[in-house]
């Protein structure tokens, strides 16, 4: 550059985290900007057009309520003011989340150990924290400390959830007080390989553009998750505007080894979740369905674009529709043995040989009681507390576990206030050795 230091060129100005050619080129390509590179690329673009920027608007595909005009309501009567405007679907350019990194592979194969021991499906929430991702620009990262197994029926190839859960609010508290949320949720879809007829112990059946990514259910029930848990967004009049909510799927790769495959559903579907209007179809599980209008429910035309045998692009009606249109992929891992991530709990603890058994696990005989909790403990009977740095385990190490403290504040039998607990949780937040020790001297864990 030849200007004074006070000018800009375009061979030194910065490269804006939205740029096409930088996404694209980079290594691997970034397929979607971040969040916040979106926000950016708006703002710019208002304000090279002089305009002010002025909000992002969320999707609605009902009708509105209470009409000004003073028409009756629908079928009765409908207006261009309060009918839902018709849709194109369109492939989302950003996301809210960038990547999903598990904190530790224990805590999975804890996940998949009732996969193994039954056969049968299983689904889980995932708790953790929002983090900075430099792996693309302005990037958020979901990593996962913990999975909670809320009550559940399963079977080989489906699982239904138990409405309500009665400790929804109990885990809730807990993982807030350990400075975790609920940021996701994870579900199998495994059938082994009983033939071996591959190298792995799975077969590869989705995850693919041969195959799918997601079926109509599972859209449905993504973007249930993500109208519940919305992001707060200081630049939409809502005050949110889409969702951090991801989905994990447990399945197997081309190989017949068990991967994990990370989506989100875009805003659009969750707006046609949110207004009941989008349904499976019955024997393609790849595709969609737009409810057709009916005197119950006013339904907008939901249009996608595909291409004739002469490659002409022609608009179609969503009857059926295409899911990949609707899906989001956010790449999935786990640290890699060079860049070691700290876990939350206590499951990389190697003195640990029977971990607390998981909630919700009747099937695999697996119960939380008081003889589990002392077996458990059975395995820190030679701990002098009060010695703790001098062993090849902390203090912390005993109690760092989601489950455990989940049953130490739900259980009938010796069940903890949140008034007693607190101290404790205080202290696994900010790893303090002596606030456990403490804890684990008072009077109400002793007793």
């Amino acid at each position: 550059c030849h200007h004074n230091r006070h000018g800009k060129c375009l061979h030194c100005i910065p490269i804006e985290p939205y740029d096409e050619e930088y996404l694209k080129n980079h290594s691997p390509p970034i397929k979607h900007m971040s969040f916040q590179a979106y926000i950016r690329k708006l703002q710019n673009e208002a304000s090279a057009e002089k305009n002010t920027f002025s909000s992002l608007e969320n999707i609605s595909c009902s009708i509105k309520e209470q009409c000004l005009t003073g028409h009756p309501p629908w079928p009765k009567g409908v207006c261009t003011k309060c009918q839902p405007s018709q849709m194109t679907l369109m492939r989302q350019t950003h996301r809210h989340v960038d990547n999903i990194m598990f904190e530790n592979g224990n805590m999975v194969n804890r996940f998949l150990e009732y996969w193994r021991s039954s056969g049968h499906q299983r689904i889980g929430f995932l708790y953790g924290r929002y983090e900075i991702y430099d792996g693309v620009p302005l990037g958020v990262r979901a990593v996962v400390a913990a999975i909670y197994e809320p009550p559940q029926e399963t079977s080989k190839d489906s699982v239904q959830l138990i409405f309500p859960d009665p400790q929804e609010a109990t885990i809730h508290k807990v993982a807030y007080r350990l400075g975790i949320r609920r940021i996701g949720w994870i579900f199998t879809d495994l059938i082994p390989n009983d033939k071996r007829s591959g190298t792995g112990p799975v077969i590869h059946h989705r995850g693919s553009a041969n195959t799918l990514f997601l079926t109509a259910q599972e859209c449905i029930m993504a973007g249930w998750f993500q109208n519940k848990n919305l992001n707060k967004c200081k630049y939409s009049p809502d005050g949110y505007f889409g969702s951090k909510f991801v989905t994990v799927v447990v399945t197997g790769d081309a190989t017949g080894q068990i991967q994990f495959e990370g989506y989100q559903v875009s805003n659009q579907c969750m707006a046609l979740v949110k207004s009941e209007i989008l349904l499976p179809t019955y024997d393609a599980p790849e595709l969609g369905y737009i409810k057709e209008t009916s005197p119950e429910q006013y339904v907008p035309d939901v249009y996608f674009k595909e291409k004739d045998s002469y490659n002409n692009e022609i608009m179609k009606i969503g009857r059926p529709l295409p899911l990949e249109y609707l899906i989001l992929d956010v790449p999935t891992g786990f640290p890699t043995a060079n860049n070691q991530m700290k876990s939350t709990f206590n499951d990389t603890c190697s003195i640990i040989k029977t971990p607390f058994c998981i909630e919700n696990r009747t099937r695999t005989d697996e119960l939380q009681d008081m003889d589990t909790l002392a077996l458990y403990l059975q395995q820190f009977a030679e701990i002098d507390v009060k010695r703790a740095n001098s062993l090849p385990y902390k203090a912390t190490d005993i109690l760092a576990d989601l489950h455990l403290l989940r049953y130490l504040v739900a259980n009938d039998i010796f069940q903890f206030s949140m008034d007693q607990i607190d101290p404790l949780f205080d202290a696994l937040r900010n790893n303090d050795l002596n606030g456990v020790t403490t804890w684990m001297e008072s009077e109400a864990w002793q007793t």
